[in-house]
């Protein structure tokens, strides 16, 4: 690799309009760096600067702790969109722990927050009471009776 391409070496001379290079010198660049946490302007998601290795926890998006866990962090405020995963918010049939969510609002927290639900808002209670009325189904061994 020559000393020009590894930026070691230096050009030299001066440029005329219409007229080809002539000798002189130009120095090498020695500004810059190449260390990414040595720059001036870094980044910074909610408030968090972007230095090192960051977790979603660490830069408020998503955090992941058990019931318990979240439990004894009764003066944590919550801030307004990060999700708080409950990793043992619930339990299937088989004992089997189920993720539970709570959206902060910036204001309450974390403990105090509801869960979130995946209630469809655009289902009425009218809606559901209607289709309840118009199909039944019933089991007769293996096979499924609608009526």
């Amino acid at each position: 690799m020559s000393d020009i391409i590894a930026n070691k070496g230096s050009i030299s001379g001066e440029i005329e309009k219409g007229k080809a290079l002539h000798a002189g010198e130009v120095a090498r660049n020695t500004g810059g760096t190449h260390n990414y946490e040595n720059l001036i302007n870094l980044p910074e998601v909610n408030g968090e600067t972007l230095i090192g290795d960051k977790s979603s926890e660490d830069l408020h998006i998503v955090a992941v702790k058990t019931s318990a866990e979240w439990e004894e962090l009764t003066t944590l405020q919550s801030r307004q969109g990060e999700i708080y995963v409950y990793s043992d918010g619930a339990e299937d049939t088989e004992g089997n722990p189920i993720p539970m969510i709570k959206i902060g609002d910036g204001n309450a927290y974390v403990v105090d927050l509801p869960f979130a639900t995946a209630t469809d808002i655009r289902i009425t209670d009218e809606d559901i009471q209607n289709w309840n009325n118009k199909v039944s189904v019933r089991a007769d061994g293996e096979t499924l009776i609608f009526y």
